[in-house]
């Protein structure tokens, strides 16, 4: 499920670092180095940046019916790759394989809770002091947005973030954990890659 080299995820594309800088993964149990991570520069983060931009135009137009979809597709190949991925958790993070299995149910549970909650973006009436005058409010994808990961729930911080973005109609930059980046590809980049064309919706960066 990863090899021993993580590179950028951007506009639907691995690609190393442009300045070809690298980090280590080290497994904490055993001290050893497992992968090697690409580091982004300021050229990377431009790259994903205006990508981001790019799909957020595509994917603010689709339906809550277009989004519950893909995100209840994704979280059925995360529920199929559970015990693959979980492997790689426990050997990036340390927890024992029966957390990383259960951290991964909440993954899938978390995306198919925002996949309905994807139809459920209400807008209000808000009534009014002047008989002449009609409020209302209507909720509306506001641009890409930007996540952070901890380390402790490599999975579930990733998971969190992506679904919440990708049902409110925003696209999504990511940036993992330095210390437990594996099991980012493996939770992120369904969407591109086995449920929608959209490149740029997802993007995966380290700094």
């Amino acid at each position: 499920m990863y090899s021993d080299k993580i590179e950028l995820f951007i506009d639907g594309q691995w690609m190393p670092g442009a300045d070809r800088i690298e980090a280590p993964i080290v497994n904490p149990a055993t001290g050893e180095r497992i992968a090697s991570l690409a580091c982004a520069g300021a050229v990377d983060l431009d790259m994903a940046l205006d990508a981001s931009a790019r799909a957020f135009e595509q994917w603010k137009t689709t339906t809550a019916a277009h989004r519950w979809e893909i995100l209840n597709r994704a979280a059925s190949l995360i529920d199929e790759r559970k015990a693959n991925i979980a492997r790689v958790l426990t050997t990036e993070n340390g927890k024992t394989v029966s957390e990383a299995t259960g951290e991964l149910g909440f993954c899938v549970n978390a995306t198919r809770w925002y996949a309905e909650e994807s139809k459920r973006a209400y807008g209000r009436v808000i009534p009014s002091r002047h008989p002449a005058v009609r409020q209302t409010v209507l909720k509306e994808p506001v641009g890409p947005a930007l996540g952070f990961a901890a380390w402790n729930f490599p999975a579930g911080n990733v998971t969190l973030k992506i679904a919440a973005a990708l049902a409110a109609g925003c696209s999504i930059i990511v940036k993992p954990s330095d210390e437990t980046p594996m099991a980012t590809p493996n939770c992120s980049t369904y969407g591109r890659s086995n449920c929608s064309r959209q490149d740029g919706r997802i993007m995966t960066i380290r700094v």
